[in-house]
Protein backbone atom coordinates (compact mmCIF):
# COMPACT_ATOMS: atom_id res chain seq x y z
CA UNK A 1 0.00 0.00 0.00
CA UNK A 2 1.30 3.42 -0.66
CA UNK A 3 1.36 5.76 1.67
CA UNK A 4 0.59 9.68 0.99
CA UNK A 5 2.89 12.16 1.82
CA UNK A 6 1.44 15.57 3.01
CA UNK A 7 4.14 17.14 4.86
CA UNK A 8 2.46 19.74 7.16
CA UNK A 9 4.97 22.56 6.05
CA UNK A 10 3.98 22.32 2.49
CA UNK A 11 0.48 23.90 3.90
CA UNK A 12 2.00 26.91 5.34
CA UNK A 13 0.72 30.30 4.41
CA UNK A 14 4.25 31.28 3.44
CA UNK A 15 4.67 27.81 1.60
CA UNK A 16 2.67 26.81 -1.92
CA UNK A 17 -0.40 25.73 0.04
CA UNK A 18 -2.86 25.12 -2.51
CA UNK A 19 -2.37 21.71 -4.88
CA UNK A 20 -2.40 23.55 -7.97
CA UNK A 21 -0.22 25.93 -6.85
CA UNK A 22 1.77 23.40 -5.36
CA UNK A 23 2.44 21.21 -8.32
CA UNK A 24 2.93 24.91 -10.73
CA UNK A 25 5.42 25.32 -8.19
CA UNK A 26 7.24 22.07 -8.62
CA UNK A 27 7.21 22.47 -12.71
CA UNK A 28 8.40 25.99 -12.62
CA UNK A 29 11.33 25.52 -10.10
CA UNK A 30 12.67 22.25 -13.16
CA UNK A 31 12.49 24.53 -15.70
CA UNK A 32 14.04 27.32 -14.26
CA UNK A 33 16.71 25.16 -13.06
CA UNK A 34 17.14 22.84 -15.74
CA UNK A 35 15.49 24.98 -18.55
CA UNK A 36 17.50 22.88 -21.32
CA UNK A 37 16.99 19.68 -20.27
CA UNK A 38 13.13 20.56 -19.66
CA UNK A 39 13.15 21.80 -22.97
CA UNK A 40 14.78 19.24 -24.37
CA UNK A 41 12.94 16.45 -23.09
CA UNK A 42 9.46 18.27 -24.40
CA UNK A 43 10.94 18.15 -27.65
CA UNK A 44 12.23 14.46 -27.60
CA UNK A 45 8.42 13.65 -26.30
CA UNK A 46 6.69 15.03 -29.05
CA UNK A 47 8.63 13.84 -31.77
CA UNK A 48 8.22 10.42 -30.53
CA UNK A 49 4.63 10.31 -30.80
CA UNK A 50 5.15 11.82 -34.16
CA UNK A 51 7.65 9.06 -34.55
CA UNK A 52 5.03 6.38 -33.29
CA UNK A 53 2.30 8.05 -35.57
CA UNK A 54 4.34 7.32 -38.45
CA UNK A 55 5.36 3.63 -37.17
CA UNK A 56 1.93 2.61 -37.30
CA UNK A 57 0.53 4.39 -40.27
CA UNK A 58 3.25 3.34 -42.55
CA UNK A 59 2.98 -0.46 -42.23
CA UNK A 60 -0.85 0.11 -42.89
CA UNK A 61 0.40 1.74 -46.70
CA UNK A 62 2.82 -1.30 -46.98
CA UNK A 63 0.20 -3.73 -46.03
CA UNK A 64 -1.98 -2.40 -49.29
CA UNK A 65 0.82 -2.38 -51.64
CA UNK A 66 1.63 -5.82 -50.92
CA UNK A 67 -1.94 -7.08 -51.24
CA UNK A 68 -3.43 -5.04 -54.19
CA UNK A 69 -0.22 -4.65 -55.84
CA UNK A 70 -1.20 -1.09 -56.45
CA UNK A 71 -0.84 2.46 -54.79
CA UNK A 72 -3.01 3.59 -52.24
CA UNK A 73 -5.57 6.20 -53.36
CA UNK A 74 -4.51 8.30 -50.19
CA UNK A 75 -0.54 7.87 -50.77
CA UNK A 76 0.95 11.66 -50.63
CA UNK A 77 1.61 13.13 -54.19
CA UNK A 78 5.89 12.54 -54.06
CA UNK A 79 5.81 9.45 -53.70
CA UNK A 80 3.23 7.93 -56.34
CA UNK A 81 5.94 8.27 -59.13
CA UNK A 82 7.80 5.24 -57.61
CA UNK A 83 6.93 1.39 -58.54
CA UNK A 84 5.19 -0.67 -56.52
CA UNK A 85 8.05 -2.71 -55.79
CA UNK A 86 10.20 0.15 -54.81
CA UNK A 87 7.67 1.87 -52.94
CA UNK A 88 7.04 -0.95 -50.78
CA UNK A 89 10.70 -1.15 -49.95
CA UNK A 90 10.55 2.90 -48.82
CA UNK A 91 7.39 2.43 -46.86
CA UNK A 92 9.39 -0.58 -45.09
CA UNK A 93 12.26 1.27 -44.86
CA UNK A 94 10.48 4.50 -43.21
CA UNK A 95 8.20 2.33 -41.02
CA UNK A 96 11.41 0.70 -39.24
CA UNK A 97 13.37 4.30 -39.13
CA UNK A 98 10.00 5.74 -37.40
CA UNK A 99 10.38 2.86 -34.81
CA UNK A 100 14.61 3.64 -34.53
CA UNK A 101 13.37 7.20 -34.15
CA UNK A 102 10.92 6.58 -31.09
CA UNK A 103 13.26 4.22 -29.60
CA UNK A 104 16.34 6.69 -29.80
CA UNK A 105 14.16 9.50 -28.47
CA UNK A 106 13.06 7.44 -25.24
CA UNK A 107 16.23 7.03 -24.57
CA UNK A 108 17.50 10.30 -25.39
CA UNK A 109 14.46 11.28 -22.72
CA UNK A 110 15.74 8.69 -20.18
CA UNK A 111 19.34 9.96 -20.44
CA UNK A 112 18.40 13.71 -20.17
CA UNK A 113 15.94 13.21 -17.52
CA UNK A 114 18.79 11.32 -15.37
CA UNK A 115 21.04 14.23 -16.00
CA UNK A 116 18.18 16.67 -15.14
CA UNK A 117 17.53 15.10 -11.78
CA UNK A 118 21.09 15.19 -10.27
CA UNK A 119 21.53 18.73 -11.80
CA UNK A 120 18.59 19.56 -9.31
CA UNK A 121 20.08 17.96 -6.20
CA UNK A 122 23.63 18.75 -6.48
CA UNK A 123 22.30 22.12 -6.92
CA UNK A 124 20.18 22.11 -3.54
CA UNK A 125 23.30 19.78 -1.93
CA UNK A 126 20.64 17.99 0.83
CA UNK A 127 21.69 16.07 3.38
CA UNK A 128 20.44 12.76 4.60
CA UNK A 129 17.35 12.41 2.78
CA UNK A 130 15.31 9.53 2.75
CA UNK A 131 17.05 5.96 0.64
CA UNK A 132 17.06 5.21 -2.64
CA UNK A 133 16.29 9.23 -3.13
CA UNK A 134 18.14 9.95 -6.16
CA UNK A 135 16.67 7.30 -8.21
CA UNK A 136 13.51 8.55 -7.07
CA UNK A 137 14.38 11.81 -8.20
CA UNK A 138 15.07 10.73 -11.65
CA UNK A 139 11.64 8.33 -11.69
CA UNK A 140 9.83 12.09 -10.47
CA UNK A 141 11.98 13.94 -12.99
CA UNK A 142 10.80 11.83 -16.18
CA UNK A 143 6.97 11.71 -15.00
CA UNK A 144 6.99 15.66 -14.81
CA UNK A 145 8.72 16.22 -17.60
CA UNK A 146 7.00 13.64 -20.16
CA UNK A 147 3.54 14.92 -18.33
CA UNK A 148 4.48 18.26 -19.37
CA UNK A 149 5.24 16.83 -23.18
CA UNK A 150 2.16 14.96 -23.15
CA UNK A 151 0.62 18.45 -22.24
CA UNK A 152 1.93 20.27 -25.47
CA UNK A 153 1.09 16.85 -27.36
CA UNK A 154 -1.96 17.19 -26.72
CA UNK A 155 -2.35 21.07 -27.44
CA UNK A 156 -0.85 20.16 -30.78
CA UNK A 157 -3.41 17.75 -31.45
CA UNK A 158 -5.64 20.19 -30.30
CA UNK A 159 -4.85 22.47 -32.84
CA UNK A 160 -4.77 19.70 -35.79
CA UNK A 161 -8.63 19.08 -34.73
CA UNK A 162 -8.98 22.90 -35.20
CA UNK A 163 -7.91 22.68 -38.54
CA UNK A 164 -9.06 19.61 -40.04
CA UNK A 165 -11.48 18.03 -37.90
CA UNK A 166 -13.59 20.85 -35.21
CA UNK A 167 -16.09 18.12 -34.72
CA UNK A 168 -13.65 15.75 -33.12
CA UNK A 169 -11.87 18.38 -31.08
CA UNK A 170 -15.75 18.99 -29.61
CA UNK A 171 -15.97 15.04 -28.67
CA UNK A 172 -12.44 14.95 -27.29
CA UNK A 173 -13.29 18.49 -25.22
CA UNK A 174 -16.45 16.87 -23.95
CA UNK A 175 -15.21 13.50 -22.91
CA UNK A 176 -12.46 15.41 -21.16
CA UNK A 177 -14.61 17.63 -19.48
CA UNK A 178 -17.01 14.56 -18.72
CA UNK A 179 -13.89 12.36 -17.18
CA UNK A 180 -13.36 15.48 -14.76
CA UNK A 181 -16.82 15.26 -13.51
CA UNK A 182 -16.49 11.69 -12.68
CA UNK A 183 -13.34 11.88 -11.53
CA UNK A 184 -14.27 14.92 -8.65
CA UNK A 185 -17.46 12.66 -8.56
CA UNK A 186 -15.43 9.28 -7.67
CA UNK A 187 -13.83 10.80 -3.98
CA UNK A 188 -16.73 9.25 -2.03
CA UNK A 189 -15.45 7.06 0.07
CA UNK A 190 -17.21 4.05 -0.94
CA UNK A 191 -16.40 4.61 -4.75
CA UNK A 192 -12.53 5.42 -3.99
CA UNK A 193 -12.85 1.98 -2.37
CA UNK A 194 -14.38 0.31 -5.39
CA UNK A 195 -11.64 2.20 -7.66
CA UNK A 196 -8.67 1.34 -5.38
CA UNK A 197 -9.82 -2.80 -6.34
CA UNK A 198 -9.10 -1.86 -10.21
CA UNK A 199 -6.04 -2.01 -11.34
CA UNK A 200 -4.00 0.88 -13.40
CA UNK A 201 -4.18 -0.65 -16.34
CA UNK A 202 -7.34 -1.47 -16.22
CA UNK A 203 -8.76 2.12 -15.36
CA UNK A 204 -6.61 3.65 -18.45
CA UNK A 205 -7.32 1.20 -20.72
CA UNK A 206 -10.95 1.92 -19.84
CA UNK A 207 -10.67 5.60 -19.79
CA UNK A 208 -9.32 5.71 -23.39
CA UNK A 209 -11.33 2.90 -24.94
CA UNK A 210 -14.73 4.25 -24.04
CA UNK A 211 -13.09 7.91 -24.85
CA UNK A 212 -12.31 6.29 -28.44
CA UNK A 213 -15.72 4.60 -28.77
CA UNK A 214 -16.87 8.07 -27.85
CA UNK A 215 -14.88 9.79 -30.78
CA UNK A 216 -16.01 6.94 -33.26
CA UNK A 217 -19.44 7.56 -32.68
CA UNK A 218 -19.45 10.93 -33.11
CA UNK A 219 -17.72 10.43 -36.91
CA UNK A 220 -20.48 7.67 -37.28
CA UNK A 221 -23.18 10.92 -37.01
CA UNK A 222 -21.30 13.30 -38.80
CA UNK A 223 -21.21 10.38 -41.47
CA UNK A 224 -25.33 10.27 -41.44
CA UNK A 225 -25.35 13.97 -41.89
CA UNK A 226 -23.05 13.55 -45.10
CA UNK A 227 -20.46 16.04 -43.69
CA UNK A 228 -17.45 13.47 -43.44
CA UNK A 229 -14.02 14.94 -44.24
CA UNK A 230 -11.39 13.06 -45.80
CA UNK A 231 -11.16 9.59 -45.06
CA UNK A 232 -7.08 10.14 -44.31
CA UNK A 233 -8.48 12.82 -42.34
CA UNK A 234 -10.81 11.03 -40.45
CA UNK A 235 -8.13 8.13 -39.58
CA UNK A 236 -5.34 10.24 -38.53
CA UNK A 237 -7.23 12.66 -36.45
CA UNK A 238 -8.84 9.27 -34.32
CA UNK A 239 -5.54 8.14 -33.90
CA UNK A 240 -4.93 11.00 -32.29
CA UNK A 241 -7.70 11.47 -30.30
CA UNK A 242 -6.45 8.13 -28.82
CA UNK A 243 -3.36 9.29 -28.54
CA UNK A 244 -4.45 12.12 -26.66
CA UNK A 245 -6.68 10.25 -24.35
CA UNK A 246 -3.71 7.70 -23.23
CA UNK A 247 -1.59 10.95 -22.78
CA UNK A 248 -4.12 12.18 -20.47
CA UNK A 249 -4.14 9.20 -18.52
CA UNK A 250 -0.61 9.45 -18.37
CA UNK A 251 -0.61 13.19 -16.77
CA UNK A 252 -3.42 11.75 -14.32
CA UNK A 253 -1.50 9.24 -13.09
CA UNK A 254 1.34 11.34 -12.52
CA UNK A 255 -0.63 13.66 -10.47
CA UNK A 256 -1.84 11.14 -8.57
CA UNK A 257 1.72 9.53 -7.68
CA UNK A 258 3.28 13.19 -7.12
CA UNK A 259 0.16 14.06 -4.38
CA UNK A 260 0.94 10.60 -2.49
CA UNK A 261 4.72 11.86 -2.52
CA UNK A 262 4.49 15.25 -2.42
CA UNK A 263 6.73 15.63 0.68
CA UNK A 264 9.37 13.28 -0.90
CA UNK A 265 8.60 15.74 -4.47
CA UNK A 266 8.53 19.03 -2.60
CA UNK A 267 12.06 17.98 -0.75
CA UNK A 268 13.92 16.51 -4.10
CA UNK A 269 12.65 20.01 -6.13
CA UNK A 270 12.25 22.84 -3.80
CA UNK A 271 15.30 24.22 -2.38
CA UNK A 272 13.31 25.18 0.80
CA UNK A 273 11.12 22.36 1.82
CA UNK A 274 12.74 19.98 3.94
CA UNK A 275 11.56 15.99 4.50
CA UNK A 276 8.95 15.06 6.78
CA UNK A 277 7.47 11.45 6.41
CA UNK A 278 4.07 10.98 7.16
CA UNK A 279 2.81 8.74 9.78
CA UNK A 280 1.12 5.36 8.20
CA UNK A 281 -2.42 5.81 7.67
CA UNK A 282 -4.42 3.48 9.67
CA UNK A 283 -7.11 2.32 7.62
CA UNK A 284 -9.92 3.44 10.31
CA UNK A 285 -8.24 -0.37 11.63
CA UNK A 286 -7.29 1.61 15.27
CA UNK A 287 -10.73 3.34 15.40
CA UNK A 288 -12.23 -0.33 16.58
CA UNK A 289 -10.35 0.70 19.78
CA UNK A 290 -13.13 3.49 20.12
CA UNK A 291 -15.38 2.79 23.17
CA UNK A 292 -18.81 2.03 21.44
CA UNK A 293 -17.29 0.28 18.37
CA UNK A 294 -15.10 -1.91 20.39
CA UNK A 295 -18.19 -2.57 22.49
CA UNK A 296 -20.36 -3.22 19.60
CA UNK A 297 -17.60 -5.72 17.48
CA UNK A 298 -16.92 -7.84 20.37
CA UNK A 299 -20.06 -8.32 22.40
CA UNK A 300 -20.62 -9.93 18.50
CA UNK A 301 -17.63 -11.93 18.65
CA UNK A 302 -18.68 -13.01 22.85
CA UNK A 303 -22.39 -13.52 21.54
CA UNK A 304 -21.59 -15.95 18.61
CA UNK A 305 -18.73 -17.97 20.24
CA UNK A 306 -19.62 -18.18 24.23
CA UNK A 307 -23.22 -16.78 24.46
CA UNK A 308 -24.86 -14.03 24.63
CA UNK A 309 -23.79 -11.77 27.49
CA UNK A 310 -25.82 -10.60 30.67
CA UNK A 311 -24.42 -7.12 31.53
CA UNK A 312 -21.25 -5.46 30.21
CA UNK A 313 -18.17 -6.88 29.18
CA UNK A 314 -14.67 -5.82 30.50
CA UNK A 315 -12.17 -5.80 28.06
CA UNK A 316 -8.20 -5.08 28.22
CA UNK A 317 -6.57 -4.09 25.07
CA UNK A 318 -3.30 -3.65 23.33
CA UNK A 319 -2.11 -3.18 20.20
CA UNK A 320 1.08 -5.34 18.39
CA UNK A 321 2.69 -6.24 15.19
CA UNK A 322 2.97 -2.16 14.42
CA UNK A 323 -0.46 -1.62 15.31
CA UNK A 324 -1.54 -4.05 12.88
CA UNK A 325 -2.70 -6.93 15.88
CA UNK A 326 -5.09 -5.90 18.60
CA UNK A 327 -5.25 -7.80 21.25
CA UNK A 328 -8.61 -7.84 23.33
CA UNK A 329 -8.85 -10.15 26.82
CA UNK A 330 -13.15 -9.99 26.98
CA UNK A 331 -14.87 -11.27 30.29
CA UNK A 332 -18.04 -11.40 31.20
CA UNK A 333 -21.79 -13.56 32.33
CA UNK A 334 -22.83 -15.79 29.75
CA UNK A 335 -25.35 -18.58 30.94
CA UNK A 336 -25.05 -17.61 34.70
CA UNK A 337 -21.30 -18.41 34.40
CA UNK A 338 -18.24 -15.99 33.74
CA UNK A 339 -17.13 -16.81 30.62
CA UNK A 340 -13.71 -15.33 29.39
CA UNK A 341 -11.89 -15.37 25.66
CA UNK A 342 -9.04 -14.18 24.38
CA UNK A 343 -9.82 -12.19 20.99
CA UNK A 344 -6.33 -11.30 18.88
CA UNK A 345 -7.87 -8.60 15.47
CA UNK A 346 -5.42 -9.29 12.49
CA UNK A 347 -5.34 -6.38 10.08
CA UNK A 348 -6.63 -7.23 6.18
CA UNK A 349 -2.95 -6.94 5.45
CA UNK A 350 -1.70 -9.17 8.16
CA UNK A 351 -3.99 -11.79 7.10
CA UNK A 352 -2.01 -14.36 6.31
CA UNK A 353 -0.12 -14.63 9.71
CA UNK A 354 -3.73 -15.32 11.08
CA UNK A 355 -3.81 -17.85 8.65
CA UNK A 356 -0.43 -19.31 9.40
CA UNK A 357 -1.74 -19.19 13.12
CA UNK A 358 -4.65 -20.31 12.96
CA UNK A 359 -3.70 -23.52 11.01
CA UNK A 360 -1.12 -24.94 13.74
CA UNK A 361 -3.40 -24.37 16.44
CA UNK A 362 -6.63 -26.00 15.08
CA UNK A 363 -4.44 -29.16 15.64
CA UNK A 364 -2.64 -28.87 19.01
CA UNK A 365 -3.25 -30.51 21.63
CA UNK A 366 -4.04 -30.61 24.92
CA UNK A 367 -0.12 -30.19 26.14
CA UNK A 368 0.52 -27.63 23.92
CA UNK A 369 2.00 -23.97 26.04
CA UNK A 370 -1.28 -22.23 23.83
CA UNK A 371 -4.51 -21.34 24.33
CA UNK A 372 -7.29 -23.52 22.81
CA UNK A 373 -8.48 -22.03 19.76
CA UNK A 374 -12.11 -21.63 19.47
CA UNK A 375 -12.88 -20.11 16.05
CA UNK A 376 -12.17 -17.34 13.96
CA UNK A 377 -14.68 -14.43 12.72
CA UNK A 378 -14.64 -11.43 10.55
CA UNK A 379 -14.74 -8.27 11.60
CA UNK A 380 -15.06 -5.70 9.23
CA UNK A 381 -12.81 -7.78 7.04
CA UNK A 382 -10.20 -8.46 9.29
CA UNK A 383 -10.18 -11.83 10.72
CA UNK A 384 -10.42 -12.39 14.76
CA UNK A 385 -9.28 -15.43 15.60
CA UNK A 386 -11.13 -16.40 19.12
CA UNK A 387 -9.28 -18.25 21.95
CA UNK A 388 -10.67 -19.71 25.25
CA UNK A 389 -9.23 -17.77 28.39
CA UNK A 390 -10.52 -17.71 31.96
CA UNK A 391 -11.27 -14.82 34.19
CA UNK A 392 -8.71 -15.59 36.62
CA UNK A 393 -5.66 -15.71 33.68
CA UNK A 394 -3.23 -13.02 33.95
CA UNK A 395 0.03 -12.01 31.85
CA UNK A 396 3.38 -13.17 32.79
CA UNK A 397 5.80 -10.37 34.41
CA UNK A 398 9.37 -10.64 32.88
CA UNK A 399 10.51 -12.38 36.15
CA UNK A 400 7.93 -14.98 35.60
CA UNK A 401 8.68 -15.24 32.41
CA UNK A 402 12.39 -16.17 32.24
CA UNK A 403 11.38 -18.65 34.35
CA UNK A 404 8.79 -20.88 32.59
CA UNK A 405 10.77 -20.24 29.61
CA UNK A 406 12.85 -23.84 29.55
CA UNK A 407 9.35 -25.36 30.54
CA UNK A 408 7.81 -23.69 27.25
CA UNK A 409 10.81 -25.08 25.33
CA UNK A 410 10.56 -28.48 26.44
CA UNK A 411 6.43 -28.00 25.88
CA UNK A 412 7.31 -27.36 22.45
CA UNK A 413 9.98 -30.28 21.65
CA UNK A 414 6.92 -32.43 22.30
CA UNK A 415 4.34 -31.13 19.59
CA UNK A 416 4.09 -32.84 16.59
CA UNK A 417 2.36 -31.73 13.34
CA UNK A 418 -0.58 -33.53 11.09
CA UNK A 419 1.73 -35.28 8.46
CA UNK A 420 -0.63 -33.31 5.91
CA UNK A 421 0.23 -29.37 7.60
CA UNK A 422 4.04 -30.96 7.53
CA UNK A 423 4.00 -31.36 3.72
CA UNK A 424 2.55 -28.43 3.30
CA UNK A 425 4.63 -26.02 5.18
CA UNK A 426 7.56 -28.06 3.43
CA UNK A 427 5.99 -26.51 0.07
CA UNK A 428 6.02 -22.96 1.65
CA UNK A 429 8.82 -22.40 3.55
CA UNK A 430 12.80 -23.45 2.85
CA UNK A 431 14.37 -26.34 5.41
CA UNK A 432 17.58 -24.99 7.53
CA UNK A 433 19.48 -27.26 5.72
CA UNK A 434 18.53 -25.58 2.19
CA UNK A 435 18.97 -22.21 3.49
CA UNK A 436 22.67 -22.95 4.95
CA UNK A 437 23.34 -24.13 1.70
CA UNK A 438 22.70 -20.45 -0.08
CA UNK A 439 24.95 -19.50 2.46
CA UNK A 440 27.70 -17.48 0.55
CA UNK A 441 31.01 -18.88 2.42
CA UNK A 442 33.60 -17.36 0.66
CA UNK A 443 32.13 -14.30 0.95
CA UNK A 444 31.88 -14.57 4.55
CA UNK A 445 35.83 -16.19 4.91
CA UNK A 446 36.60 -12.56 3.86
CA UNK A 447 34.91 -11.37 7.76
CA UNK A 448 36.87 -13.91 9.86
CA UNK A 449 39.40 -13.18 11.43
CA UNK A 450 43.18 -15.30 11.13
CA UNK A 451 42.37 -16.77 14.77
CA UNK A 452 39.45 -18.13 13.59
CA UNK A 453 40.42 -19.22 10.07
CA UNK A 454 41.51 -22.72 11.28
CA UNK A 455 37.92 -22.88 12.97
CA UNK A 456 36.27 -21.69 9.60
CA UNK A 457 38.23 -24.05 7.64
CA UNK A 458 37.04 -26.86 9.75
CA UNK A 459 33.51 -26.14 9.68
CA UNK A 460 33.38 -25.68 5.41
CA UNK A 461 35.01 -28.93 5.46
CA UNK A 462 31.70 -30.63 7.13
CA UNK A 463 29.60 -28.15 6.21
CA UNK A 464 27.73 -30.49 3.54
CA UNK A 465 27.81 -33.37 6.25
CA UNK A 466 25.80 -30.42 8.51
CA UNK A 467 23.49 -29.96 5.81
CA UNK A 468 22.75 -33.68 5.68
CA UNK A 469 22.59 -34.30 9.79
CA UNK A 470 19.75 -31.40 9.69
CA UNK A 471 17.69 -32.82 7.30
CA UNK A 472 17.89 -36.59 8.56
CA UNK A 473 16.57 -35.03 12.15
CA UNK A 474 13.21 -35.08 13.21
CA UNK A 475 11.95 -31.44 13.65
CA UNK A 476 9.92 -29.13 16.29
CA UNK A 477 7.76 -26.26 16.56
CA UNK A 478 9.78 -23.15 16.96
CA UNK A 479 8.80 -19.88 18.18
CA UNK A 480 10.91 -16.98 16.77
CA UNK A 481 11.65 -14.42 19.50
CA UNK A 482 10.04 -16.95 22.34
CA UNK A 483 11.88 -14.55 25.14
CA UNK A 484 10.08 -11.86 23.74
CA UNK A 485 6.74 -12.99 23.02
CA UNK A 486 3.66 -12.11 25.34
CA UNK A 487 3.25 -14.78 27.54
CA UNK A 488 -0.17 -16.01 30.44
CA UNK A 489 -0.34 -18.09 32.54
CA UNK A 490 -4.19 -19.53 31.84
CA UNK A 491 -5.22 -21.98 35.08
CA UNK A 492 -1.28 -22.39 36.27
CA UNK A 493 0.50 -23.30 33.03
CA UNK A 494 1.86 -21.20 30.46
CA UNK A 495 0.50 -20.15 27.22
CA UNK A 496 2.23 -18.22 23.99
CA UNK A 497 -0.09 -16.37 22.60
CA UNK A 498 1.19 -15.55 19.64
CA UNK A 499 2.06 -18.38 17.20
CA UNK A 500 1.75 -16.45 14.10
CA UNK A 501 5.68 -16.83 12.97
CA UNK A 502 5.79 -20.68 14.00
CA UNK A 503 9.12 -22.58 12.03
CA UNK A 504 9.42 -26.43 11.73
CA UNK A 505 12.93 -26.67 12.36
CA UNK A 506 14.87 -29.32 13.30
CA UNK A 507 15.03 -30.51 16.87
CA UNK A 508 17.20 -27.95 18.74
CA UNK A 509 16.30 -24.79 16.72
CA UNK A 510 15.49 -22.12 18.70
CA UNK A 511 17.37 -22.92 22.27
CA UNK A 512 20.07 -20.64 23.37
CA UNK A 513 23.35 -20.76 23.54
CA UNK A 514 23.28 -20.48 27.45
CA UNK A 515 20.10 -23.59 27.60
CA UNK A 516 22.10 -26.20 26.12
CA UNK A 517 22.44 -28.25 29.32
CA UNK A 518 18.75 -27.80 29.72
CA UNK A 519 18.26 -28.97 26.22
CA UNK A 520 19.88 -32.54 26.89
CA UNK A 521 17.63 -33.13 29.92
CA UNK A 522 14.25 -31.71 28.24
CA UNK A 523 15.13 -34.17 25.21
CA UNK A 524 15.37 -37.14 27.75
CA UNK A 525 12.30 -36.25 29.09
CA UNK A 526 10.26 -35.63 25.99
CA UNK A 527 11.58 -38.76 24.40
CA UNK A 528 8.94 -40.50 26.75
CA UNK A 529 6.13 -38.84 24.79
CA UNK A 530 7.28 -38.21 21.30
CA UNK A 531 9.00 -41.72 20.06
CA UNK A 532 10.40 -39.77 16.90
CA UNK A 533 12.70 -37.73 19.66
CA UNK A 534 14.87 -41.24 20.98
CA UNK A 535 16.74 -41.17 18.02
CA UNK A 536 18.18 -37.75 18.83
CA UNK A 537 21.99 -37.13 20.18
CA UNK A 538 21.92 -34.48 22.30
CA UNK A 539 25.30 -33.75 20.73
CA UNK A 540 23.04 -33.22 16.87
CA UNK A 541 20.61 -30.67 19.26
CA UNK A 542 23.17 -28.76 20.17
CA UNK A 543 24.36 -28.19 16.77
CA UNK A 544 21.35 -27.49 15.23
CA UNK A 545 20.56 -24.88 17.87
CA UNK A 546 24.09 -23.19 17.03
CA UNK A 547 23.35 -23.48 13.41
CA UNK A 548 19.52 -22.08 13.40
CA UNK A 549 20.74 -19.55 15.95
CA UNK A 550 24.15 -18.61 12.89
CA UNK A 551 20.87 -18.79 10.17
CA UNK A 552 19.21 -16.37 11.71
CA UNK A 553 22.51 -13.50 11.80
CA UNK A 554 22.80 -14.38 8.19
CA UNK A 555 19.98 -13.66 7.06
CA UNK A 556 19.33 -10.53 8.91
CA UNK A 557 22.92 -9.54 7.63
CA UNK A 558 24.15 -9.36 11.37
CA UNK A 559 28.06 -10.44 10.47
CA UNK A 560 29.64 -10.29 13.45
CA UNK A 561 27.81 -12.34 15.42
CA UNK A 562 27.18 -14.79 13.14
CA UNK A 563 31.36 -14.75 13.01
CA UNK A 564 31.48 -15.24 16.29
CA UNK A 565 29.50 -18.46 16.39
CA UNK A 566 32.41 -20.18 14.08
CA UNK A 567 34.19 -21.16 16.66
CA UNK A 568 31.54 -22.52 18.60
CA UNK A 569 30.62 -24.68 16.16
CA UNK A 570 33.99 -25.84 14.99
CA UNK A 571 34.46 -27.14 18.38
CA UNK A 572 30.75 -28.68 18.42
CA UNK A 573 32.17 -30.92 15.41
CA UNK A 574 34.71 -32.30 17.49
CA UNK A 575 34.46 -32.60 21.53
CA UNK A 576 31.32 -30.49 22.02
CA UNK A 577 29.77 -29.52 25.56
CA UNK A 578 29.51 -33.23 26.73
CA UNK A 579 29.34 -36.86 25.43
CA UNK A 580 28.02 -38.18 22.50
CA UNK A 581 28.80 -35.15 20.48
CA UNK A 582 29.45 -35.34 17.00
CA UNK A 583 33.30 -36.33 15.76
CA UNK A 584 35.04 -36.60 12.51
CA UNK A 585 36.28 -39.39 10.61
CA UNK A 586 37.45 -38.96 7.05
CA UNK A 587 35.75 -36.07 6.26
CA UNK A 588 32.13 -37.66 7.77
CA UNK A 589 30.49 -36.69 10.97
CA UNK A 590 29.88 -39.77 12.83
CA UNK A 591 28.00 -39.55 16.14
CA UNK A 592 28.57 -42.13 19.19
CA UNK A 593 26.62 -42.71 22.31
Amino acid sequence: MTVPECSPLLARPSAINSRGHWLAGVLLSLMRLTPMHAVSCIVLHIVSQLALLAAVLLPWKLLMILGSDTLPRLLPAFLRGYPADDLAWILGAGALAAFLAYALCEMGIGSVCGRGARSILSRHRKTGLFGSHRELATALYRRLLRSMGAAVSCALIAVWLLLFYPLLLLALATYLCGGLMAARWCKGPARQAWLARQSPQLRANGWWSLGFLYAVGWVVADYSRDSLPDTIVVFISLLLVRQALVLSAHIHRTYGLLEQQRSKAGALFLADIPWQPAAPADDAFQSLLERDRLRDWVGDVFATHVGRPEGEIATQCRLAGGARIISVTASGLAGGHRQSVLLKLYHASREELAQHEGEILRTAGGNWPAPALVADHGVDGHTCLVFRWHADAHWMTAEERAVRLPVIRERLLECELPEDLADRYDRSHPHLAGRLGAVDLAFLETLVPARSAEAFGRLREHWPALQAMLRQMPRQVVIPRLHQQRIGSLEGRPVVCNWSGWRWEPVGAGWPRSAHGQLRAALARAAAGRRALREVIPGQACLAALLYEFDHFMKNKDFAPAVRLIAPLSDALGHGPAAADPETEGGTLVYQR
